[in-house]
């Protein structure tokens, strides 16, 4: 899509989700170590490296973090016919002469299955779940399900230097800022610290409490490295037309496998967690990849393309090709790898189609306001 549009929709998604970048440089413990790493890595045509953007924002001294709530607001209790649907599950979409006119819904509580009709219909689970729900309703566009990809993630634990103690540093508020080595041409790749001294969020190691501030565990840092998937079509997630799995929806198979491109990239996102722990601290324990799939950042299998030409499930708009009035969302719908969590740009391209579907349903009004009434 024109890059006009893209950067309009990303800066409508960071309003929508409070997104705050840190500036650089910064003040006491995260500076220290952004520094540190930028001495480190930067480069000519590299990304210099800052702090990671977050969702957050204060209210008072409290730290909120952005989700559904934030962006839904008020509209269930303000919106005539806005309604969301708990324990509520989807079998298929209703398709009628080629266009989607409804769906198939079922009460997870009575296991009543009933229609709800509607002008516009938007697919929106997961990246596996949406391709699954579109093959249950017999709509199977030729990459349905393939591209499947994830960012890969490297991980570990430093012990902070005795430089980065984090009594050497002022007190702040809680810390929501990771610091960010970002990824760029040169380097298709990127790079996160996110520092456990006064730390917004909260985890344990072991089973225990949290851990606070005032622990030894305070001069930990988690240490982690991302990196863009090669894609291939072979990479997907299949469907059966015989098995079915625990909602009674086609089973799912996955075929997944590492390119030689794959594990050069992963051998120099391990090569440079070393680089980075080294530079800060120790590390506890090699670098370690993690399982496939663990992000949770799956994507591609719902993807957008310029032309029906059987590589894409969708336009740029989000529209299914081959059947009128049916969109698809989520993760799922971006085309290219990525070596970062996909959030932004994906509420980015949600924006984007619903502001879409606003225009359809208002030029519709407009022409024929008895039928809408």
């Amino acid at each position: 899509m024109p890059a006009a549009e893209m950067d309009a929709a990303l800066d409508h998604a960071e309003r929508l989700l409070g997104t705050m970048t840190p500036p650089t440089p910064g003040h006491g413990l995260p500076e220290a170590v952004r520094s540190a790493l930028a001495d480190e890595f930067d480069g000519p045509g590299l990304t210099p490296t800052g702090f990671m953007p977050t969702a957050t924002h204060w209210e008072g001294d409290t730290l909120r973090f952005s989700g559904t709530g934030g962006i839904l607001g008020d509209l269930e209790a303000t919106v005539p016919g806005f309604e969301l649907r708990t324990e509520t599950l989807a079998r298929r979409v209703i398709v009628e002469n080629g266009t989607a006119v409804g769906a198939v819904l079922e009460d997870r509580r009575s296991g009543r299955s009933y229609e709800v009709r509607a002008r516009h219909v938007v697919v929106c689970a997961d990246g596996l779940r949406t391709p699954q729900v579109l093959y249950a309703s017999g709509i199977r566009p030729a990459a349905l399900g393939r591209y499947l990809n994830e960012h890969f993630q490297v991980t570990s634990f430093v012990s902070l230097a005795d430089e980065f103690n984090p009594a050497l540093f002022p007190p702040e508020p809680r810390n929501v800022r990771p610091v960010l080595t970002p990824f760029s041409d040169a380097r298709p790749m990127q790079g996160g610290v996110m520092l456990l001294a006064n730390s917004a969020y909260r985890m344990s190691l072991g089973g225990g409490d949290p851990l606070d501030d005032g622990d030894a565990s305070a001069r930990l840092a988690v240490l982690a490295w991302y990196g863009a998937k090669d894609l291939r079509s072979t990479d997907a997630v299949e469907f059966s037309d015989t098995e079915t799995d625990f909602y009674g929806m086609p089973r799912m198979r996955i075929r997944y496998s590492h390119t030689d491109r794959d594990r050069a990239t992963i051998e120099q996102m391990t090569s440079n967690s070393v680089r980075a722990a080294r530079r800060i601290g120790t590390l506890h324990e090699p670098p370690a990849l993690a399982a496939g799939g663990s992000s949770l950042h799956y994507q591609g299998t719902v993807r957008m393309g310029e032309t029906d030409d059987g590589s894409s499930v969708c336009d740029p708009w989000l529209r299914v090709w081959g059947v009128d009035n049916l969109h698809v969302g989520g993760n799922g719908v971006i085309p290219t790898s990525t070596a970062s969590n996909p959030t932004l740009t994906t509420v980015a391209l949600a924006w984007r189609a619903a502001t879409a579907i606003v225009r359809s349903l208002t030029s519709t009004r407009s022409a024929t306001p008895a039928a809408t009434a």
